[in-house]
């Protein structure tokens, strides 16, 4: 055998152990956890923290009803009279949520920004809650967060996959320097006239949504108050496998846990109205129609889904096809939220990235792209925004069996489409 064949023969066996021992390392849990018993799951607590600072997302929550009885007491207080009961949901969507950026702030231009009595997070959305629900005044922050989202300020890639393929340090402390302490305040004031913050997490070891209760946490008076506030939009916001999970620690009868949370988006898009969620059950009898309110989506997503060649390679198609069913939840959480509002007597109006925007085939961190989809959504937005005030295909269904299926689930308390037009037209009530 001559030397070449020879030198080449051992380069492919050092190739071989390399990949092996990635693939054994990768393998490896990083750290020794102590996860939470499945029969404690429904009983641990996060330490130095109230109990009813989160609830399961995913079936009715006496916390969160409990937690909106307060909201209309609070409110009227504040307010001298009861206030529309305005919902804001921030879907997941990557960087494209400089979209939903860009429409908040073009609502402000507008003038018919409500103030809203609950807004939610998922994901990119968690980021994007608290400057949403703390009103026009931290719109320049918004703007500025959308605009200057770079690789180096999100995430650095590892050299030795472990339980994820970057470091989300750089996010970590990206978000600690918009959500500081000024705002925890901020939104703490904002709790006690009885407006509501929820931002979801997935855990990953119960496989269900988490709903958390931020302007609990932040009227809390714990000094771990801020620390938890950060880590759930960290853990909100982090996809698995390219982000870390946040591992929180909860405690039950002196024995200390902890809890793998990931994106909010692994069990939903939006935060859904009506799962855990609902009016219908705690508003005054005195309540009027127009006080009632509107549900509003900002999906951070095109409705349509995306069209073209895909690479033959694993990386193209798996971006393609995760892509789709993301997409496809999303529609799916759309119409469940629509159902609820129809129970409930609630307007619907929902925006998305327009299907004629051209969005890159990859996702990727580009500041002109978040910049184009900035100025999109302002630009909609101070013009008027164009809401839809239904799901996606309603209209493509026959609309006999539609209204019977909803008459016979006692939904048939409603019609938008007869109440709402685009934002702004459909009721006086407080602006930013």
């Amino acid at each position: 055998m001559n030397t070449q064949v020879v030198k080449r023969t051992m380069e492919r066996h050092e190739l071989s152990i390399l990949l092996s021992l990635l693939v054994v390392v990768s393998g490896c849990p990083t750290f020794t956890r102590r996860p939470v018993p499945e029969q404690l799951m429904d009983s641990v607590c996060v330490p130095h923290m109230p109990r009813d600072i989160r609830t399961w997302g995913d079936r009715r929550s006496e916390m969160l009803q409990r937690s909106l009885r307060e909201s209309f007491a609070q409110t009227q207080r504040a307010y001298g009279e009861h206030e529309p009961m305005d919902i804001l949901s921030i879907s997941s969507g990557g960087l494209q949520g400089a979209y939903a950026a860009g429409v908040l702030c073009g609502w402000t231009e507008h003038g018919t920004r409500p103030v809203f009595r609950v807004v939610s997070g998922v994901s990119i959305g968690a980021i994007i809650a608290p400057f949403a629900f703390l009103r026009s005044g931290y719109d320049d922050r918004l703007q500025e967060m959308a605009k200057s989202a770079t690789q180096e300020n999100i995430y650095r890639m590892r050299w030795l996959p472990l339980a994820s393929l970057t470091d989300n340090a750089p996010l970590a402390r990206f978000i600690g320097r918009y959500c500081n302490q000024d705002v925890l305040d901020a939104i703490a004031a904002e709790h006690a006239k009885g407006r509501r913050l929820f931002i979801a997490t997935t855990n990953l070891d119960a496989s269900r949504p988490v709903i958390w209760d931020m302007g609990a946490i932040a009227s809390s008076d714990s000094p771990d108050a801020l620390r938890l506030f950060q880590s759930i939009i960290v853990a909100s916001a982090a996809s698995p496998v390219i982000f870390p999970p946040t591992y929180i620690r909860v405690e039950h009868d002196g024995q200390m846990y902890d809890e793998m949370h990931v994106d909010g988006a692994v069990t939903a898009q939006i935060m859904l109205y009506g799962q855990a969620l609902t009016a219908q059950e705690v508003r005054p009898d005195s309540v009027s129609a127009r006080q009632r309110g509107t549900y509003y989506v900002i999906l951070n997503r095109r409705i349509r889904g995306d069209c073209g060649p895909v690479e033959p390679s694993i990386r193209s198609i798996a971006i393609r096809s995760i892509g789709r069913l993301m997409q496809d939840q999303g529609v799916g959480d759309l119409w469940q939220a629509y159902a609820a509002c129809r129970r409930d007597g609630l307007g619907f109006c929902v925006a998305a990235i327009p299907d004629d925007e051209a969005l890159p085939a990859e996702p990727r961190i580009d500041t002109q792209i978040q910049t184009r989809l900035f100025d999109c959504g302002y630009a909609l937005a101070r013009d008027g925004y164009p809401w839809a005030t239904e799901p996606p295909g309603l209209r493509i269904a026959p609309q006999a069996l539609i209204r019977g299926a909803i008459e016979r689930d006692g939904f048939d308390k409603l019609d938008p489409s007869k109440k709402l037009g685009h934002a702004g037209t459909h009721s006086s009530r407080p602006r930013q």
